[in-house]
């Protein structure tokens, strides 16, 4: 594959389009509610200042969807760090979100995800049958998690608090496992569609 060619396939694929739009959107906000939803760790101590988002997101799931979506940026950043830290001089020079950092990085990710995903969905989710499967097989064993959890916790007096909280979490994180589902089998197509063109030895 030439240089040209594959310079094409990355601008298709990061192409603005509604849908990618859509996904970043939903992506962009996991994103920083789960790093604003981090100060719950640090509250306690003097002098960290409250994100200004932190209360309103508060009775809501952010973090779990945020850890779930995050995984695969932080093990790279970790990684590449441990080689030579050239990750703490670029992440002081974000501005600061009270006692966060906004996530510049994570709001790149959430974008190249969303498309990477978009792009999948449209080019290798083509039938109806691969759809439902694709979709019904994310959800249903999070439904039936989170509603395990709701019935554990169904004879507690804040209930309508965990109801906001779980339903925040199972769409959220059903979001999430469906990016991972579209996208992994995505970047499976795509190395044996490589695989297959490249000449043999």
């Amino acid at each position: 594959m030439n240089a040209r060619k594959l310079a094409g396939i990355l601008i298709e694929i990061l192409k603005p389009t509604w849908t990618k739009i859509g996904f970043f959107i939903i992506f962009a906000f996991i994103w920083i509610g789960g790093v604003t939803q981090t100060y719950t760790f640090v509250k306690d101590v003097p002098g960290i200042e409250k994100p200004p988002l932190y209360d309103l997101l508060k009775p809501y799931d952010f973090w779990s969807p945020w850890v779930f979506f995050s995984a695969p940026f932080y093990l790279l950043v970790r990684f590449l760090c441990s080689i030579y830290d050239f990750c703490s001089p670029i992440f002081a020079m974000f501005p600061a979100m009270g006692g966060v950092k906004f996530p510049v990085a994570g709001i790149i990710y959430s974008y190249m995800a969303s498309a990477w995903m978009a792009f999948s969905w449209e080019k290798w989710f083509r039938s109806r049958r691969m759809k439902i499967a694709a979709l019904l097989g994310c959800f249903i064993p999070l439904l039936i998690i989170h509603l395990m959890l709701f019935l554990m916790s169904v004879d507690s007096t804040r209930t309508y608090r965990m109801i906001a909280f779980l339903a925040s979490s199972l769409i959220l994180n059903y979001l999430v496992l469906v990016f991972y589902v579209v996208s992994i089998y995505g970047l499976y197509r795509a190395l044996r569609s490589i695989l297959r063109k490249s000449p043999k030895a």
